[in-house]
């Protein structure tokens, strides 16, 4: 397991199993998320700068990879083994290689007042 040092990680942060996990020195990790195993959180390939922002209650399944200079929103689950290049909206679910969006968020609609 690689977890660096320099990497901003929030509080709570929870590794049920520690191997192959591996988190760039750049990665912001937000409070309460969840990283399987097999996981590697870092930078695009190529030279090219920066590395994820992971918001709070994120869950990244095992074998996931997080790549390049992107938000995952908070509530975010990432699936087993899907590569995520691109900016997750909060609270939606991501599957596949490249990873797409599945399902998103139910939003609560306020019926109007009764007049």
């Amino acid at each position: 397991m690689s977890l660096d040092p320099q990497a901003t990680i929030g509080g709570g942060l929870y590794i049920g199993h520690s191997g192959g996990v591996h988190i760039n020195p750049e990665a912001i990790i937000g409070n309460n998320c969840d990283i399987a195993h097999h996981v590697t959180i870092g930078a695009s390939a190529m030279g090219r700068k920066g590395a994820p922002v992971l918001g709070d209650r994120v869950y990244v399944g095992t074998g996931a990879t997080v790549i390049g200079k992107i938000k995952i929103g908070s509530g975010a689950k990432i699936a087993a083994n899907t590569l995520v290049m691109s900016n997750i909206p909060e609270g939606a679910t991501v599957m596949g290689v490249p990873g797409r969006i599945v399902m998103r968020p139910r939003r609560l609609l306020h019926p109007l007042p009764c007049r």
